[in-house]
């Protein structure tokens, strides 16, 4: 009934928990005008939260926040009975693209990657997973859903035609 409260550290990664926190006074700042000017310039910028969630090489989310909204998703599934799925999706034999192709073997995975979440909807969450898995996390879909989903990217991945001359792409999804 009364939710644990904790807060993370966003320079640190500390988390504390509420109670042991101590409070401490912020005071407020007035820019200078020298400042203001700065900022105008683009020389000091705010925070771009967009660019802590996701990875800056692939454009996917991150590890932490896939985690953090599969958790969000197995909260509204044990409250509410939503359904959710999460899917695994593993380049095979990567290992011999990676060492028969080495300067290709990136930008055949990114190309992969993307053509495994190009359809995909807004709600859902993607990230790489490990160097040839891409977790895609279908919020709000039953596992009948995610099948179909999966199909999808079957067939996605094997219209990469451009591919085969590197290696015929296949997947594995679980």
């Amino acid at each position: 009934a009364q939710p644990k409260l904790q807060s993370q550290c966003l320079w640190c990664g500390a988390i504390s928990d509420f109670e042991r926190m101590t409070c401490k006074n912020i005071y407020r700042y007035e820019l200078t005008p020298m400042a203001y000017q700065a900022v105008r310039e683009r020389q000091i910028v705010g925070l771009n939260l967009a660019s802590m969630l996701r990875n800056r090489h692939t454009g996917f989310y991150n590890r932490q926040y896939l985690e953090h909204e599969l958790g969000r998703d197995l909260y509204r599934w044990q409250r509410y009975g939503e359904p959710f799925s999460l899917l695994l999706v593993r380049i095979e034999d990567f290992e011999h693209i990676r060492l028969e192709h080495a300067a290709e073997a990136e930008e055949y995975v990114n190309c992969i990657f993307r053509a495994l979440s190009g359809k995909l909807r807004i709600l859902d969450t993607t990230c790489v997973w490990d160097t040839d898995v891409l977790a895609v996390l279908l919020s709000g879909t039953p596992r009948k859903g995610a099948s179909a989903v999966a199909r999808k990217m079957h067939d996605d991945v094997v219209r990469l035609e451009h591919l085969y001359a590197i290696h015929q792409p296949r997947i594995a999804i679980g």
